[in-house]
């Protein structure tokens, strides 16, 4: 554990349960989840400490203890299916709501991950901006409603996730003289040309932050050693898994006439999936029954359905689309294979510990602090099929017997990132910042 985890974050207090049920906030039952009708109820955050916990959760409210409901606004660039939305859906599913009051502000296009979050009780805005940085600041109208929203709505805290909302929730936090803004890294910096004008106002931005947090040692030492955060600033608190959500694979029958290899995620450049079919391609050569199972959409979804049949890879290879049981497709697999470029804190790797798969993974951002060489899977350098291929054959030839042993370990290990005690984490680093 690093000097910012251990210092700062560890140990966790429990908390009393939450209702499921709580009364509307803030008019959010008014506006269909958007969180644009008039305000019918008194402003919680003008009444005293006492009254304000009365007026938002009633008899809920715990008297003796006055403390006072913190509001945090947590900014997004968007609510489409991927790991730093899933993760933001997760935590604001267990936030202690006698303690936090929370709404969402999303500042792209919404997606399946918004009707998620309104199911539970959470008002969300959405801005429908376009996701480039110029298009984001020259949209005045969107601007300057965000800045709206965030005066109307008076958080205490703002936590905005991924560059573009790091950006604009700093700047709109302090044009509205919001005190407490936290700034949350989800993968490594960018490189290149692009990369070096993004650093560049993250730096000169990071002022306004009280605390940075990062997902990931590994990318929070890369963008130390860019100069980006400030190093008294930061804290790290990992991704967290809903370990009931799944069964452990290791200890169910499998059938041994074919091997099922799965991927998952998006189908994007991040992700490699090319690489992963080249590969592949070298694994299925020597042993024509094992399988590869992608589960995904994106924009490269037919430049890859070309690469497979390129290959004559189509009875061995099937892309799946967007798949809506992420636990009933691990708990038919034999196997996870990752073959990303960069990363942050790749939840499917804690999905597939969770379910006792080992893995094979590319050793990039987050990825080594889950999966140990020889212990629970394999690691390979990107963009190197050949090395990718053999990792894959090496986890095949192991056996069942050996497979479930790195699986059951697996499983040990994703013990450590229950997503219980990351949510409490995070409410730990809330009160740190309202205590300052």
């Amino acid at each position: 554990m690093s000097q910012w985890s251990q210092r700062d974050l560890g140990g966790d207090r429990s908390r009393k349960a939450c209702s499921s049920r709580r009364p509307r906030v803030n008019g959010e039952g008014d506006t269909g989840g958007h969180g644009e009708g008039r305000e019918k109820r008194t402003q919680p955050s003008s009444l005293p400490p006492r009254e304000r916990g009365q007026a938002v959760y009633g008899s809920l409210w715990p008297l003796g203890k006055g403390l006072q409901v913190a509001k945090i606004c947590y900014v997004i660039i968007a609510l489409d299916i991927g790991g730093a939305e899933l993760q933001l859906y997760q935590i604001l599913r267990r936030l202690n709501r006698h303690r936090f009051s929370p709404f969402v502000i999303c500042l792209a296009e919404s997606g399946p991950v918004k009707r998620k979050i309104i199911e539970a009780g959470i008002p969300v805005y959405c801005l429908n901006m376009k996701r480039k940085l110029p298009n984001f600041l020259s949209n005045q109208k969107s601007v300057y409603r965000l800045l709206k929203i965030i005066q109307r709505e008076k958080p205490d805290i703002i936590v905005s996730f991924l560059y573009y909302a790091i950006i604009l929730g700093r700047l709109i936090g302090k044009l509205a003289k919001i005190r407490h803004i936290i700034s949350s890294f989800r993968i490594s910096p960018a490189e290149g040309g692009k990369g070096y004008l993004q650093n560049l106002i993250l730096r000169l931005t990071s002022w306004m932050d009280e605390l940075t947090c990062v997902n990931s040692e590994k990318v929070a030492q890369e963008w130390l050693n860019k100069g980006v955060i400030d190093p008294q600033k930061l804290r790290v608190i990992p991704n967290g898994v809903d370990l009931s959500k799944f069964r452990s694979a290791s200890h169910l029958p499998r059938p041994t006439d074919h091997f099922k290899w799965v991927a998952i995620g998006r189908l994007v450049p991040q992700k490699d999936f090319l690489t992963l079919v080249k590969a592949f391609k070298e694994v299925s050569d020597v042993s024509p029954q094992c399988r590869l199972e992608i589960a995904g959409d994106g924009p490269l979804r037919g430049e890859l359905e070309n690469a497979v049949r390129e290959a004559g890879l189509e009875g061995r290879v099937r892309i799946l689309g967007i798949c809506e049981s992420i636990p009933d497709l691990l708990a038919q697999a034999d196997a996870l294979v990752l073959s990303s470029v960069w990363e942050g804190m790749p939840n499917v790797i804690l999905e597939a510990m969770a379910a006792g798969l080992p893995v094979v993974a590319t050793d990039v951002g987050g990825v080594g602090e889950l999966v140990s060489d020889g212990e629970n899977g394999f690691l390979v350098p990107p963009k190197d099929p050949p090395a990718l291929a053999y990792a894959m054959k090496r986890l095949m030839e192991l056996g069942q017997e050996g497979r479930r042993q790195l699986g059951t370990r697996g499983r040990e290990i994703a013990q450590e990132y229950e997503i219980g005690k990351i949510v409490r984490k995070w409410e730990k680093l809330y009160e740190e910042v309202l205590s300052l």
